[in-house]
C-alpha cells in the first residue's frame, strides 16, 4: 500500500496507515463511533440536500459497559 500525503485542516497527514490501525499498529486519528456519527450527519445533510427536507438522526445507543 501506498501512503499518500493528504490535506487535513490546515496541516499535512503523510505518516497515518489506515491498515496499520486495522492491525492494531497505529491509533487510530478518530475514535470509530466518531467517525461513524460523522459519515451518518454528513450522509444526511446530502439526503436533505436533495430532497429538501429536514432529515433527523437519532443517537446511536452506547454498548453496555461503554462511557461516552
Amino acid at each position: 500500500m501506498t501512503v499518500r500525503p493528504a490535506l487535513v485542516g490546515a496541516g499535512l497527514l503523510a505518516d497515518h496507515r489506515p491498515d496499520g490501525v486495522i492491525r492494531g499498529e497505529e491509533t487510530p486519528l478518530v475514535p470509530a463511533r466518531e467517525a461513524l456519527e460523522n459519515l451518518r450527519v454528513i450522509d444526511a445533510a446530502r439526503r436533505s440536500a436533495a430532497t429538501g427536507t429536514t432529515i433527523t438522526l437519532n443517537p446511536i445507543p452506547a454498548p453496555e459497559g461503554d462511557t461516552p
